[in-house]
Formats: structure tokens, sequence, C-alpha cells
């Protein structure tokens, strides 16, 4: 088709849709971009249309419609789940006078209003020749009557002359299950009674976290059921609104947070007009002890009040024991040149005075290793990352006895979150700064869903609270702080959110390596990001058999091989590439060797954590 402006549109059955200027012969084709949340959405094209305002519009071979940005040059999609339209395949496309698209699919026609950015949709109960259409078969005439080709034979109409049905009936919830079971009024499960009246009449509904449970729903007083279009959402979970039609009349949540809740429903008539009534449902989710904020926050002040405690401990001892000592030397220093006998009598008290600091080392070697109980039960089990990626891998080697460096990961509405996190020390002070970090994870995901970019920013933000880090606070408080990398992965969608402090990570498809960088500034200390300033968010559709990799500077800061060097970030690459082909627990044991292989008998200078995800 040729446009107002005298350019030539085609859609193709592969690349997208081309643009052809006669005047200039410039070619232009817009193809899907993974990497491009604006870009056009399908490489199949059924139909093309300007609109009489000069909108250019693109039907889709199974992703909607798309409404075309010149200036910019970007697509905006509507789509059956996020919109309502009756069907993503899209085979011919009309503009009444009006100016609504009318939009033939494989599933009836729908009535699209673009100002206000809504559906209304039409079947063969409404007098269509069938709910099937073909390819391109459509047409309007000079009086404004649109025709429509179908395999059981021709629609035609005037738009002005279909009269919408305006009565909405009113959504009631009609059932709760509690792991795929109908709950009784009155039943007890796991010993507490969930219902004490019909879930209809039910206000207020409080669940434990450990329960799965559906609520169904359906609209009242209508006169075609099929032909109801739904929508819910959670709130305090889901961003935004669900769609849903009449066979799938039901809302189902798994493994959610404790908190309040507001589960809402609402429903249109049979013509597509939504109702302004919502249905409304606050839901309580108790969460274990453990998940609470004051058990993490009783676990860091006993660990902090223990260690604080032994720190002083020792500092007392050793005083005195040195206090000890200088004097029994001066005491000892003219009677040794006298009497050699007496050396003996000094052998024995410097004798028992290593035994009290050999007895001080075990106490101290003892707290650590409760330090690292601690830390590893704070940890999560890999276990978690693998019912969500079964082929992951997690390399961390503590350069002492606790770490420094965490990893942490989270599912989430049927999505992973996954960090690798490099914290300032190592030991104890960097296993402290580990607890910390872990613990604002756990509590800026407790309730809702959000970008890395954010959560790295909200991170930030109670880093600098936690360790007082103000313009007036002491130099040494603004030492302390994190590098991290944390990613979302969605495996629906096929898609991953990524944003990174003062981190790098590198991403392998096609045999190709691509390095996702992150941010200079880091999470907390002297190089931060201001509170509230942002992160970078890094979204892109993943391939399927691709592998992600996060990781901390230990590997490649650490000194070994014959010339005694740092192994370097550009060999820990090629290493990683070198071996994309190897199965996930094969590229680990690999990478285990080779750092130990490296290091020989040298001493371990920092904390080292690889975190490798192959994406299915």
């Amino acid at each position: 088709m040729q446009d107002s402006q005298d350019i030539i549109w085609a859609g193709t059955n592969g690349r997208g849709v081309m643009s052809v200027n006669p005047e200039t012969d410039e070619v232009e084709f817009y193809e899907p971009n993974q990497n491009g949340p604006k870009s056009l959405t399908s490489e199949i094209i059924y139909s093309l249309l300007e609109a009489g305002n000069g909108t250019f519009w693109v039907g889709t071979g199974g992703s909607g419609i798309c409404k075309f940005n010149r200036r910019e040059k970007s697509f905006l999609s509507y789509t059956r789940r996020s919109h309502g339209l009756t069907n993503d395949m899209v085979l011919g496309m009309q503009e009444d006078k009006r100016g609504n698209l009318w939009i033939s699919t494989c599933y009836g026609l729908s009535k699209f209003a673009p100002f206000a950015e809504t559906f209304t949709n039409y079947n063969q109960t409404d007098g269509l020749q069938g709910n099937s259409f073909n390819e391109r078969a459509s047409f309007r005439s000079s009086s404004g009557m649109l025709f429509f080709g179908g395999s059981q034979g021709l629609s035609y109409f005037y738009p002005d002359s279909i009269v919408n049905d305006s009565y909405t009936g009113r959504v009631v919830i009609t059932d709760l299950k509690i792991f795929n079971k109908q709950v009784e009024i009155g039943e007890k499960i796991q010993g507490d009674v969930v219902l004490e009246q019909s879930i209809t009449s039910t206000k207020n509904l409080v669940l434990s976290y450990k329960y799965n449970f559906s609520l169904d729903f359906s609209i009242l007083n209508t006169v075609a059921p099929s032909k109801v279009q739904y929508k819910y959402r959670l709130v305090g979970f889901d961003d935004d609104w669900n769609m849903t039609d009449a066979t799938k009349r039901s809302a189902t949540y798994t493994n959610l947070a404790g908190g309040d809740y507001v589960f809402e429903v609402t429903a249109t008539n049979n013509d597509g007009v939504w109702s302004d009534e919502i249905t409304q449902l606050k839901i309580t989710i108790v969460p274990p002890f453990w998940k609470t904020t004051w058990f993490y926050s009783l676990l860091i002040l006993v660990f902090g009040m223990g260690i604080y405690i032994y720190i002083k401990y020792r500092e007392h001892f050793f005083k005195e024991e040195n206090a000890k000592l200088e004097k029994m030397v001066a005491e000892r220093t003219f009677e040794i040149e006298k009497q050699k006998s007496k050396l003996e009598l000094q052998s024995d008290l410097l004798s028992r005075s290593n035994e009290e600091l050999s007895k001080s080392n075990r106490m101290i070697r003892d707290s650590i290793s409760y330090a690292k109980r601690i830390q590893d039960a704070i940890l999560p089990p890999i276990d978690v990352l693998h019912e969500y990626m079964p082929n992951a891998f997690v390399l961390f080697k503590p350069r002492d006895v606790v770490s420094g460096d965490f990893y942490w990961f989270m599912e989430k509405e049927g999505k992973m979150y996954v960090a690798a996190v490099d914290c300032t020390g190592h030991g104890v002070p960097g296993a402290f700064m580990s607890m910390i970090g872990a613990t604002l994870l756990q509590q800026i995901t407790y309730k809702r869903l959000r970008t890395p970019a954010e959560i790295l920013d909200r991170l930030n933000v109670g880093v600098r609270s936690a360790l007082n880090q103000k313009e007036n606070a002491s130099p040494d408080s603004q030492e302390d702080g994190m590098d991290a990398t944390l990613c979302l992965i969605d495996k629906e969608t096929k898609t991953i959110e990524i944003a990174a402090a003062n981190h790098i990570s590198f991403y392998i498809y096609d045999d190709i390596i691509q390095s996702i960088e992150g941010d200079m500034a880091s999470v907390g200390g002297s190089i931060t990001s201001e509170a509230g300033s942002g992160y970078t968010n890094h979204k892109f559709v993943y391939k399927p058999g691709a592998r992600l990799y996060m990781f901390s500077d230990g590997f490649q800061d650490q000194f070994g091989g014959t010339e005694n060097k740092k192994f370097l970030g550009t060999n820990f690459k090629k290493l990683l590439f070198d071996s994309r082909n190897l199965s996930m627990n094969d590229q680990c044991a690999l990478l285990d060797k080779t750092f130990e292989d490296w290091k020989g008998n040298r001493k371990q200078i920092d904390d080292v954590l690889v975190l490798g995800i192959q994406l299915d």
C-alpha cells in the first residue's frame, strides 16, 4: 500500500514490515528486536492500514495490532492478553467513519476505539457468518458499509447501526479452593477454620503462607455469558490487571509472601462494556516466623552482640597478659643474668601463656565457625534455584571461614530473582556486610515484584541508612559498601531484566559472548549512587540454551601461575567462552580446578563467587 506521504509499505512473511521511499529509493525493514521493548512484535504481517488521522496500524500474525510512531520509529502493541483483543491473529483491518478500527481474526471480530484504547468483541452469536475470517478479505464501501469475508460466507454491516448493550452485571466470588480442593464452611485445614461463612459473603480472608489457593468468580444477570471478559488483580502482588474470558473464571496464587493484599475482579457485559463496580476481597497472608522482620533483626542483634563481646574480651585478655608478661620479664631479667636455673621458670611461665593463647585461638576459631553456620543458614539453598533453573551452578570459595561475597535468589510470582554480591572486606567484617545485604534484599522484595534497578536503588538506600553513611558521618563509615549484579528471569516470556552496581556479567548465545556493563556506582560506600537516583535496568529476550554468568572479582584478581601474576578478566572471559559446550556441572568443576591449579600453594587473596545459569 502507499500512504499519504507517498511511502510504499508491504507486510512480509518473515521479515516484518518493509517501507520504500520512491523519491530516494531508500528501503527500510522493521523487524522484532529482543532488546527493543518498542520494536515490532512479529515477523509475520497480514494487514496494514493508514487511519484517517495519519496513524499507521500493523496487523500481525500472532501478536495483535501495533501502532507505528513515525517520528520515533517505534511500535506500541495491543493484544488479547493485555487489552482484550478477541484473538492475536489479525487477518484484516478497516476504519469506520468515527475513527474506530474493525479487526477480523480467526476467532471473531473486534471493534477498537483508539482514543479510549478499548475493544468490543463480536462472534457468531451476534450474527456474524462465523468466528473464523480469511486473510485480507475486508473492504469499506463509499457509503461506509464494512465487508468481511470468512470461512462460512460474508458479513457486512453499517457500524453506526450497531447499538451496544449498556447493562453490566455484578461479579461475585463463588468458590475458594486450597490445594485444588473446595473449602467448605467451618472446614478445618491444617487445624484452622478458613471460612466461617460463604466465600460470597466473606469480606476478610486470613490464609497461611503454606496455602496454594484459587478464587473462582462469575458475573450475575448477563445475556450471553460466553462473551463476557473478566479482569482481576491482587493489589500488593500484581502490577497490572490480568485478562481472562468465560472459559477460565479463576485466579490462582502460590508462594505469596506474608502481608496484606486485596483481590479485585470486574467484568464486561456481552457487548464488551466494562462494569464500574469492582468486587473486592481483603486477604491476609500469615508468614512463617523465620521470614518476619523481627526474627531477622533478632538474629543480626544476637550475632553482633556476640562478636562485640568476644572482641572486647579478647582485647582485655591480651592486654592483661601483655602487662603480666612485661612485669614478669622485668622482674626476672636480673635473676636470669645471675642464675641460669631461673630460665626454666621463665620457660614454664611462657609455656602456660602459650597454652592460654592457644585456648584463646580456639575460642576465636569456634566463634568464627559459629558465624559461618549463621551465614550458611542465611544463604538460600541451591535447590531453590534448581527448582526454577535446573541447569545452574554456584562456585563459592570464601578466602576465610566466612565470606564477604554472597549469592541470593528468590522465586516470586513464577519468576526468579538471582543476585551475586561482593561486599567490602573479608572474614567476619565481610560476613557482617553480607548479612545486612541479604536481609535488606529479603525485605525489599517482601511484598511486591520490583525491577532489578529499583531493588538496587532501595538496597543502596538501606545500606547507607544501616551504616549511617551521611555527609557529616565519620570517614570510616563511608568506606563500607558492596558491588552487586541482580537479575530477574521470566521463563514464561523468555525475558531477563538485569542491573548492576560496579559489576559486569557475561551472556553467551549462538557462539557469541556479550558483556553486560553495570553502573559505576557501588551500593553504599564512598563511590555510590545518590539515594533515589536509580540504576540502569537492562531488559531483553533470551534465547533458549543461552548462558548467563554473574561473579565477583576474586577469581580474576588471584595471583598465581609461573610468573605469580593475576589471572585477569580477559582470561576469565575466555575460559567461560571456551567451556561453553560443557554441561553446567562440568563447567563448574573446570572453573574450580583451573582456580586451584593457578593458585597452587599461594594464599587465596579474596573471596571467590561465580554463578552460572543455562536459560531454558
